[in-house]
């Protein structure tokens, strides 16, 4: 899945962070502590490559929530800033068929100083 992200129109923000809610079912059953498998943040310059969720300490989920915080890019570990990112979620479907439904996504951002 992917998501053009552009907060503040033709202004420069920093993004800091990404919030998401899902469930996955299976056989109409919920299963706890399972996303999406990774995600990839790009923009005009940057790239955070593609990073794993489950292996990263900065991943975590509170209740239904899932929270990643900070959003670097890859080559030097600077913030994400631009006016907009393209964002991809990937989730591998496997045989045992089950459901991932995807509420709301939100993006946590600063406006940048423009003067």
């Amino acid at each position: 899945m992917t998501l053009i992200v552009n907060p503040a129109k033709t202004n420069v923000v920093t993004f800091h962070g990404v919030e998401w809610l899902t469930d996955m079912t299976y056989d109409n059953e919920f299963i706890q502590n399972l996303t999406f498998d990774t995600l990839q943040i790009t923009n005009t310059y940057q790239d955070t490559e593609i990073m794993d969720l489950f292996t990263r300490p900065d991943v975590t989920r509170r209740f239904k929530k899932w929270r990643m915080n900070l959003l670097r890019n890859h080559d030097d570990n600077g913030r994400l800033r631009d006016s907009w990112i393209k964002v991809t979620f990937t989730w591998t479907q496997t045989n045992d068929h089950k459901k991932l439904i995807i509420h709301p996504i939100n993006f946590l951002y600063t406006p940048s100083k423009l003067f």
